[in-house]
């Protein structure tokens, strides 16, 4: 970035009018080429105090209710009742 703003020649680029929207755009689309998007988050994995243990029990569960879709399959229930033992020890 910085050699290609040094090689810029600004007084023929530069004007008296539009100088600050030139200046602007040459800037923003060298920033554009040049600095790495990193794309965020949109939520996080798992909360800092669930251990590894618990965030599998609850994908378990998870799972097993969507085989099932009923809290009353006793796999359901056996699921959910290990998911909560193992968040209740993590925590």
């Amino acid at each position: 970035m910085k050699l290609e703003l040094q090689a810029t020649d600004w007084q023929e680029l530069l004007g008296i009018e539009d100088s600050w929207s030139t200046f602007k755009h040459k800037l923003q689309d060298i920033e554009a080429r040049y600095v790495p998007v990193k794309s965020a988050l949109l939520g996080k994995l798992k909360p800092m105090w669930m251990s590894h243990k618990a965030m599998k029990a609850v994908k378990h569960r998870d799972k097993v209710y969507r085989k099932y879709k009923d809290n009353t399959h006793p796999a359901c229930k056996k699921a959910d009742r290990l998911a909560s033992a193992a968040v209740k020890k993590s925590r």
